[in-house]
């Protein structure tokens, strides 16, 4: 048997739950992407690997599900948390019109109509 240990002496936090869960927080907080008194309840009353562990084994305590209420309410929908420099464009109006009317012509199709 032969084992490939390059990437193991490199280091991998999914050999350790608590790093890889936690990571996640400590990514939130260092990108400035919820406040400091969030990011610090987040980490010291209801961390992310705890968080996971209660909610797997049904015992998530009211204290970690409103620190992990408040984090999730801080992030905006138009960040990507998985890569906060990316660029979200918003289509134009006449874009979303575009779109729309193609949609209602299908469906109008479907439906044996004309449009």
């Amino acid at each position: 048997m032969n084992f490939n240990f390059k990437g193991l002496a490199i280091g991998n936090p999914l050999l350790d739950f608590d790093i890889d869960f936690n990571s996640k927080a400590e990514f939130f907080c260092s990108h400035g992407l919820i406040s400091d008194s969030t990011c610090e309840s987040f980490n010291k009353i209801g961390n992310p690997s705890q968080i996971r562990r209660q909610t797997v084994s049904g015992t998530l305590t009211d204290v970690c599900a409103g620190a992990n209420k408040q984090v999730f309410s801080e992030l905006s929908s138009y960040v990507d948390t998985y890569d906060i420099t990316l660029s979200i464009c918003l289509a134009s109006v006449l874009q979303q019109a575009a779109v729309l009317h193609q949609l209602v012509r299908f469906i109008h199709i479907l439906e044996g109509k004309k449009s």
